[in-house]
């Protein structure tokens, strides 16, 4: 059957990614697509072909359910002490050592928090393979708290891990050196990265350990921000062009030595599934070895396989050990993107005779091949993304990545020419990185589509192929996919211009707030504060690689998920951190047209950096008091607070009150009883249906006497989850129980969001 097979391996494949697209999306259409290809298969295709797609569909999605109900925990809560062995390369990221920690029946992630800088040296000795004692409380990873956020506990489920432990206590009198077998590439991993760690300066050693090793946590995230704005990410990470030079250098090496081609070609086989190993294994790193292992196999059996046959049959082989695998990016990346160019050769190869053309053709066919998940995925596309891939994918295949295995190997045998190596190396990816720098911060080369709908990728698909098909039998019509492509890329970037739904969603920034109205239509954006973080003095060996930042890790890519390219009002409610502190990325990120504060007679430190930055950028600066306001597509809003007369800075909040979807909204910042008590008796008609809740829960605000007076259904507390200034208090959740009013809180509901048309709307929460 497999013979009778061959040259049809595509067809099974893309049976069994339909299934999972059922799977997973469940849509009558989606059926109906199915049902439509076994029927177009059973018509047109030899018939073992047909069967072997029922059983490939039948098959992987039924081992995924079967991995997915097995894939539980088998601890308990309550379990304090812990046996087992460090399974990944401890990592030390400022004060926190953390690593995967085998126990005999399951993984759990360890986290601690180191104290001082001696003990931060001794952690240094820790090596993966090690035996350790270790107690302390176990957690649950955290879920995705915001739309397009990180789901950190979906990503450690897939890998079977459901526990984070926290240890109150870490000594190498814990752990005794054991390592067996079954550590050893991760040991040989470890011992390379540090090697180039110990010998090596940036840049070169990050990029070293990303070419090499497939590790990239030494590149600065500033650098890698660059290079994913830039569309050429992709050169950071192993793939078939890395396993095909490596395979090409050392089949070279070993025949010039006098090994026959045959023994050759075996050593290739052997060296290759062992180098991946090292590399860390990733989906793009298996793809690629297991492709490269597979040909040399056929060749060594004297046989042929079609490149389409190679891709699909390892397509099915991953996922038919690792089903969690179709659902990781770098997984899906890399064989969409390898699909598309075997299956475009032709268009390729024939259809030009010169290197340059060739180039420019296989980078259009990568960027469209790849466009609708890095749309789905990333939210966004660069106008600079091919010219830029013309320029890297030479610089790096030519270049970067010979020099960077080149060095290693010389730096062994002799390191003065290493360090030659690794000045030249370092000269050039300054000046690329500038590079990639001026392109991707350059006005006007970011397209922000946001988050487009499933229907609107299977669409850009279907054209897609179909442009591609008839661009290779060179049919005039081929104006008409491309169209349609067009038309669709169109769609999805005025989706959001074309909705008849507004919508208010309270970001969960942690410890903070943060509110954004869009209106219908787009008729208006505001973004009512940005929350942030306080920033702490720390000292060197303290400080993160890459520490989190409020603004460019949540409210960035949440704006570019909702496809929004422009903020009309940037209201700054008071100059705290925690409401004003990610102010700044905003601005610099973001195109805001208006700035809007609250008129008082001294500013903040963080107000006035916000205003400089403004300025910079040719945004308006306003300031707003009591009475002032603004209207916009129907709806009005209108500022209750400061009067002027305020004697404390959060009483000298900005107040906003309007009316959207039916229901009076009232959003106080940081007010407290006194400030509430001036706006009882300044506007003693005032009534909200929702009130989002003054100074996160605080014991000092939401008083009995707003309460009554306002007389809200539902209360918004924006609050960080287990903060350290234990809000909301409880008196202020009994006083709100007290009078049955729905309670809503982002420790608890992660974003917070009501979708409104008209004067009808409802509550949605990203926390089941």
């Amino acid at each position: 059957m497999i013979r009778r097979v061959k040259g049809f391996w595509i067809y099974i494949a893309f049976a069994a990614v339909l299934a999972f697209i059922c799977l997973t999306w469940q849509e009558p259409v989606v059926w109906l697509a199915f049902g439509t290809y076994l029927f177009w298969l059973y018509h047109y295709v030899p018939r073992p072909v047909f069967y072997a797609s029922i059983i490939a569909s039948i098959f992987l999605p039924g081992h995924y359910i079967v991995t997915e109900k097995s894939n539980h925990t088998m601890l308990s809560s309550s379990q304090t002490s812990f046996q087992g062995y460090i399974s990944t390369i401890p990592d030390l990221n400022g004060r926190t050592l953390s690593f995967h920690f085998r126990l005999p029946d399951e993984t759990i992630i360890v986290m601690y928090n180191i104290s001082t800088a001696e003990e931060k040296k001794e952690l240094q000795k820790l090596r993966v393979g090690a035996s350790c004692q270790l107690k302390g409380t176990l957690t649950e990873p955290e879920k995705r708290r915001n739309e397009a956020g990180f789901n950190y506990a979906q990503y450690l489920h897939q890998q079977r891990i459901h526990w984070v432990l926290s240890l109150s206590d870490m000594s190498l009198g814990r752990c005794a050196s054991s390592a067996g077998k079954e550590y050893m590439f991760s040991s040989w991993r470890e011992s390379g990265l540090r090697f180039i760690e110990k010998n090596v300066k940036q840049p070169s050693l990050g990029m070293m350990q990303a070419l090499i090793y497939g590790e990239r946590k030494n590149i600065s995230e500033e650098t890698l921000g660059y290079y994913q704005e830039g569309g050429v990410i992709h050169l950071l990470a192993i793939s078939g062009l890395h396993v095909g030079f490596l395979s090409g250098i050392l089949f070279y090496f070993l025949v010039r030595i006098g090994v026959t081609r045959e023994n050759a070609t075996l050593s290739l086989m052997i060296v290759l599934p062992v180098y991946g190993a090292v590399a860390g294994a990733s989906p793009s790193v298996i793809r690629a070895v297991m492709m490269t292992v597979l040909i040399l196999l056929v060749i060594r059996i004297k046989t042929t396989i079609t490149s389409h046959d190679a891709i699909s049959l390892t397509f099915l082989i991953m996922v038919g050990v690792q089903p969690y695998y179709i659902y990781q990016i770098g997984f899906q990346l890399s064989f969409m993107v390898s699909f598309f160019l075997i299956m475009s050769r032709g268009i390729i190869m024939k259809g030009y005779s010169s290197f340059l053309k060739q180039l420019i053709a296989a980078s259009i066919v990568s960027q469209l091949g790849s466009l609708p998940l890095i749309l789905y995925h990333f939210h966004q596309v660069s106008l600079l993304s091919l010219p830029l891939n013309l320029l890297f994918i030479p610089l790096f295949s030519i270049f970067v990545l010979p020099i960077c295995l080149l060095m290693f190997l010389t730096w062994i045998i002799c390191s003065p020419l290493g360090e030659i190596m690794a000045f030249l190396l370092n000269a050039v990816l300054e000046v690329s990185g500038e590079m990639v720098k001026f392109a991707v911060t350059a006005p006007f080369t970011q397209l922000i589509f946001g988050k487009p709908p499933f229907y609107l990728m299977a669409g850009l698909y279907a054209v897609i192929v179909c442009l591609f098909a008839m661009v290779e039998k060179q049919v005039k019509t081929w104006m008409w996919p491309a169209a349609g492509l067009l038309l669709l890329l169109l769609f999805q970037y005025f989706q959001f211009n074309m909705n008849p739904q507004g919508r208010v969603t309270f970001i969960d920034v942690g410890q903070g707030d943060s509110i954004l109205i869009e209106l219908p239509y787009r008729r208006g954006v505001y973004l009512i504060d940005t929350g942030g973080s306080m920033p702490f003095a720390r000292e060197p060996w303290q400080v993160k690689r890459k520490p989190f930042e409020v603004g460019k890790h949540v409210l960035v890519p949440f704006l570019r998920a909702r496809g929004i390219r422009h903020i009309d009002k940037l209201i700054i409610t008071h100059g705290d951190y925690d409401h004003a502190g990610a102010a700044q990325t905003v601005l610099k990120k973001v195109h805001v047209k208006e700035l809007v504060l609250g008129k008082k007679d001294v500013l903040d430190e963080l107000e006035e950096k916000a205003i400089k930055q403004s300025i910079s950028k040719g945004a308006k600066v306003t300031f707003m008091e009591k009475g002032d306001g603004w209207k916009e597509g129907g709806y009005s809003f209108f500022f209750l607070s400061p009067a002027g007369n305020e004697t404390t800075k959060n009483d000298q909040s900005l107040v906003l009150f309007s009316r959207m979807g039916g229901l009076n909204w009232l959003f106080t910042g940081d007010m407290e009883s006194n400030g509430e008590e001036k706006l009882v008796l300044n506007f003693p008609l005032l009534k909200a249906d929702i009130v989002k809740v003054g100074h996160h829960g605080s014991k000092t605000s939401t008083s009995s006497l707003f309460l009554d007076h306002i007389k809200p259904k539902v209360a918004i507390i924006s609050v960080g989850k287990n903060n350290r200034y234990q809000h909301p208090h409880s008196s202020v959740i009994k006083e709100l129980q007290k009078r049955d009013i729905a309670i809503l809180r982002t420790d608890e509901h992660g974003a917070i969001s009501y979708i409104f048309l008209k004067n009808d709307g409802t509550f949605r929460w990203e926390i089941p």
